[in-house]
């Protein structure tokens, strides 16, 4: 189990299915998942393909650029 202060490999751990970590990275903004692709090389392959997926999607649709209550 990863430590509490690894917070890309905590995520994986705790969202084991790549369409539940999907959700999770709903809740963050474009900003932050771009940041997270720099350590994208840490997740596993489904969760590194739902992460550049879900980047892909938020370029594509300009009202997806932020995450719910993020600025």
């Amino acid at each position: 189990m990863p430590t509490a202060h690894d917070p890309v490999r905590l995520a994986a751990y705790l969202h084991r299915t790549p369409a539940a970590y999907t959700m999770h990275l709903r809740a963050h903004s474009l900003t932050q998942l771009e940041h997270l692709q720099t350590r994208a090389h840490e997740l596993p392959d489904g969760h590194r393909a739902a992460l550049t997926q879900e980047i892909n999607l938020r370029h594509r649709n300009p009202w997806m650029r932020d995450g719910p209550g993020m600025e």
